[in-house]
């Protein structure tokens, strides 16, 4: 039989515990120098200390396995989680473009729409062009129509005022009206500065006022003449 070397330290003691062991009363057994048995005992410890390794190892095998099944059962959770987080994000990938592709539908319905109404405003605004023309086009002819007239007008009243009359002789009555008419205002005219003469020279010698002599000389001589 092959002996197995084996340090005592190595094993754990809670591993140990499990090994069973045949309770059985102690019994104090004579002592017998004989080398033959001691081998034997030392062959029986061997072979339970073989069993106990192998127990180890099997338990040792057990909780790897157990570890491997936490682990692969981790792994399909993660496996899981991930493929629904992708499956989320897809969806809301998918949600994004849906809901950009109606706002783009929008924007281009919305651009539409204005481009409508600013074609509308254009032709609008041209036909209010049109009619704006013609309406200045026909106050300008109005205009021009009563500048026109206006011109007439003022050309003939022009050539009437500038229109020479022939000389007509006045009969001889009237040649004798307009002399006496005349004589009628020179002689008026005299009495006149004559009065004012005279009343200013008895005036300034009644009042015994002191006058320069070229002053009072003027006015004699001027009333003298117009008397």
């Amino acid at each position: 039989m092959a002996t197995i070397t084996y340090n005592r330290k190595m094993i754990k003691p809670r591993l140990v515990q499990s090994v069973k062991v045949d309770e059985e009363p102690y019994e104090e057994e004579e002592e017998d120098d004989d080398p033959y048995e001691e081998e034997e005992l030392d062959e029986i410890t061997d072979i339970q200390m073989n069993e106990v390794l192998d127990e180890i190892k099997t338990d040792l095998d057990k909780k790897k396995m157990k570890k491997m099944k936490k682990m692969k059962k981790k792994k399909k959770k993660k496996k899981k989680n991930t493929a629904e987080k992708t499956n989320n994000d897809s969806l809301e990938t998918n949600r994004t473009v849906k809901n950009m592709e109606l706002l783009i539908n929008s924007t281009i319905t919305v651009g539409e729409k204005i481009q409508q109404t600013n074609k509308k405003l254009d032709r609008l605004i041209k036909i209010q062009n049109f009619m704006n023309t013609k309406n200045l086009q026909k106050e300008e002819d109005r205009e021009l129509k009563e500048i026109g007239t206006k011109r007439r007008t003022n050309t003939r009243v022009i050539r009437e005022k500038n229109k020479v009359l022939p000389y007509v002789e006045p009969p001889q009555a009237s040649k004798m009206m307009n002399k006496f008419c005349l004589i009628q205002a020179v002689i008026l005219l005299f009495l006149v500065f004559s009065s004012i003469g005279i009343v200013l020279g008895c005036g300034l010698g009644w009042m015994q006022i002191k006058v320069e002599n070229c002053i009072y000389l003027c006015l004699m001589i001027s009333g003298l003449i117009f008397f």
